[in-house]
C-alpha cells in the first residue's frame, strides 16, 4: 500500500475493459479518483469513471484527457496477441506505437506524467537474461511495434515511465470472458485454460522451450502504483520473481488445485503452427523492482497461491 491517500489526485487508465487495466483501477480506486476508458466492450466498475475512447483517435484523446485532466496516464491499451498483429501489422503499429506516441505528446503539453506498459517480447530469446539496460531485438511484430512505442514515447517525453512486463496471468472478470471482440482473441489466461482443461480430466501438452517470468496481475497492478508513486522515470522490469517454462507452471498449478499432474504432457513449441516468432527464453528477473518498492514481485507459486484464493472466491 502506498503510504498517504492520493484520492484528491486524478488517475486515468487507458484500456480500463482490458485485463491489466481492470485490475489497475480496482487498485487504484484506494487511493485516486479513477477514469478508465473503454474501445468494443462498455465496462462498469464501481468509483470509476468510464467512457468510450480510441486511442487512435488524436482529437478525440486529447478532448478527453483535457476534460478530465489526469494528474497520471496509465496507457494500457493494446494490441498484445502476437499472432494477429503478425498478420494485421498496420492496426499494431497504429495501436501500440503512434497512438501512444500521442498521448505522450499530450501529456507532455499538459505536464502529466505518462506510464506506457510495455512487453518482455521486445526482447529475442537468444540472451541468458535482460535487465532494464539490455538492448532490445523483437523478432515479430508485436515485439517491434512496442519496442517502437518505447522508443517513439521516451524520444518525445523523457519523463515517461516505461513498464516491461510478461505473461500476465490471474483471473478474468466476466465481462472479458463474455466479449465479442479482442486484441487478445482469448477467452481465459494460461491458468484458467490449465485449470479447466485439467478439472475435465483433458490431457493438456506444455512448451518445456519457453521461459518467462509469469506475472500475477494483482502483484503487477500494485507495484505499477508504487512506481508511479515514487515518480520513477525510464525503463524497469515488472514481473514475476521466477523464470519457468508453461510446462513448469502447469505442474505448480496442477499441485496447488490439487489436479492430476499425469495429464500434462511435456512438449517442444516446434509441435505448434504458430504464425509469429516467439522468443524462447525471456528472463527479466525484477532486480530493480525488488530493490527500490516495498511491494515485492511475487515467485510463480506464491502467485498460483493468490490465484487460488481469488479463483474460490469468483
Amino acid at each position: 500500500m502506498m503510504p498517504t491517500s492520493n484520492r484528491e489526485r486524478k488517475i486515468l487508465i487507458i484500456g480500463a475493459s482490458g485485463y491489466l487495466g481492470y485490475y489497475l483501477a480496482l487498485e487504484a480506486k484506494k487511493d485516486y479518483q479513477v477514469f478508465g476508458t473503454y474501445n468494443f466492450r462498455m465496462i462498469k466498475i464501481p468509483e470509476v469513471k468510464t467512457f468510450l475512447l480510441d486511442k487512435t483517435d488524436y482529437s478525440m484523446t486529447k478532448a478527453k484527457i483535457m476534460r478530465t485532466r489526469p494528474d497520471v496516464i496509465v496507457d494500457c491499451a493494446a494490441l498484445h496477441n502476437a499472432d494477429f498483429c503478425e498478420s494485421n501489422q498496420e492496426d499494431a503499429f497504429s495501436v501500440n506505437s503512434f497512438a501512444s506516441l500521442n498521448i505522450a505528446k499530450i501529456s507532455k503539453q499538459l505536464k502529466i506524467k505518462y506510464v506506457y506498459i510495455s512487453t518482455d517480447y521486445v526482447f529475442d530469446g537468444k540472451d541468458h537474461l535482460y535487465t532494464e539496460k539490455s538492448k532490445p531485438n523483437p523478432i515479430n511484430i508485436y515485439g517491434l511495434s512496442k519496442h517502437l512505442g518505447e522508443r517513439l514515447t521516451y524520444q518525445e517525453y523523457p519523463e515517461t515511465l516505461i513498464i516491461r512486463t510478461s505473461d500476465i496471468y490471474g483471473i478474468r472478470p466476466k465481462h472479458l470472458i463474455t466479449r465479442k471482440k479482442s486484441s487478445s482473441m482469448k477467452n481465459s489466461t494460461f491458468a484458467e485454460w490449465v485449470i479447466s482443461n485439467l478439472k475435465k480430466r483433458n490431457k493438456i501438452f506444455l512448451f518445456t522451450d519457453q521461459r518467462n517470468n509469469s506475472t500475477y496481475v494483482r502483484n503487477l497492478a500494485k507495484m505499477i502504483l508504487e512506481v508511479i508513486e515514487i515518480n520513477r522515470i525510464g525503463v524497469i522490469h515488472l514481473t514475476g520473481k521466477t523464470c519457468q517454462s508453461r510446462y513448469e507452471q502447469g505442474l505448480i498449478i496442477s499441485e496447488i488445485f490439487e489436479l492430476d499432474e499425469s495429464l500434462i504432457i511435456p512438449t517442444k513449441s516446434a509441435s505448434k503452427s504458430q504464425i509469429a516468432k516467439r522468443p524462447k527464453n525471456l528472463n527479466l528477473p525484477p532486480k530493480l523492482a525488488e530493490k527500490i518498492l516495498t511491494i515485492k514481485p511475487l515467485d510463480c507459486k506464491t502467485g498460483i497461491q493468490q490465484l487460488f484464493f481469488d479463483y474460490r472466491k469468483r
